[in-house]
Formats: C-alpha cells, sequence, structure tokens
C-alpha cells in the first residue's frame, strides 16, 4: 500500500502527470529516501493561477510538450486532492539542472500514474504519511499499470 505523499503546486502536479516534469527540487530529503507516493495538488491552485501558468508554458515550454497541456476544464477538480502516484529516489545536487530552484536535494519521479478520480485530501509540505483511509483510497484507485500513447502511465480501465 502507498503511504506516502508529497504536495506540490498544480502547475507543477500538471507537468509531472503528463509527463513533461520527472524531477522535484526540494529542501529536505524524504522519507524514505527512494519508494512510491502520492502526489496531492495544493488547494491554492485557481483558474487564475492556471492562466498565468499557461501563459508561463506557451513561452517556455517546447511545443510538443504546451500540446499535451490540459484545459482548465480537465483540472478544475484537482486543488486539494491526490491526483497521481509515482515512484521516487532522491539524490543531492551535482549540478544545476532543468526545475532547479536552488534547494540541494532532486527527486527524481519515474513511473507516474494519474488517477481516475482526485481523492479530497490535507497536503503538508515535504514528504508526508497518508492517513490510513486516504492511503487505502489511493491504493484502490491505483489500480494496474498501463503506458498510453503518450508515453505517460495510466491506470487500465477497469
Amino acid at each position: 500500500m502507498i503511504q506516502s505523499a508529497f504536495t506540490c503546486t498544480g502547475s507543477y502536479a500538471i507537468l509531472i502527470l503528463y509527463g513533461i516534469k520527472r524531477t522535484e527540487n526540494r529542501s529536505a530529503w524524504p522519507e524514505p529516501r527512494e519508494g512510491r507516493a502520492a502526489i496531492s495538488c495544493s488547494k491554492s491552485f485557481c483558474k487564475e493561477e492556471y492562466g498565468r501558468f499557461i501563459a508561463w508554458a506557451s513561452v517556455n515550454l517546447p511545443p510538443e510538450d504546451f500540446e499535451k497541456l490540459p484545459s482548465w476544464r480537465e483540472v478544475r477538480d484537482w486543488p486539494g486532492k491526490v491526483v497521481g502516484v509515482c515512484d521516487y529516489a532522491a539524490r543531492q545536487r551535482q549540478e544545476v539542472e532543468s526545475w532547479d530552484e536552488g534547494y540541494p536535494y532532486w527527486w527524481d519521479l519515474s513511473n507516474v500514474v494519474r488517477l481516475p478520480e482526485p481523492i479530497p485530501c490535507r497536503g503538508n509540505v515535504g514528504m508526508w504519511k497518508m492517513p490510513p483511509d486516504l492511503a487505502a483510497k489511493v491504493s484502490e484507485q491505483h489500480g494496474v499499470d498501463t503506458v498510453d500513447t503518450a508515453g505517460l502511465t495510466q491506470p487500465s480501465e477497469r
């Protein structure tokens, strides 16, 4: 059962779940330092922030990545909810990399899976332990992984 989770901004949740961002740059080691974790979207994510993100992305992302981005309608239910899961492995910073925010620790993310239905939760900073009922709901939705045409791992149809 997946027991750990981390919270990120709505724009980073989108970039991670749509296969564009594969690292998290953080100020602390996660505990444990590697494993499988749920991804929660911060509750402050709103339509205005989404609009600023899309404006930024239109200038800063390659066209093929920009085209992958969802509409607000597709993500408007994400704030304050677990929206996916991933494998992670932490390492110390070696050099400046993409998505570098100046923190010393990198969490390399892989096997990203979007949940079919976002699950309400109270997020937290860093890596946090999910309450047992939330962990059970996340694990129940996680299902069997498949890979879609965009190269993103997603739950299979039930």
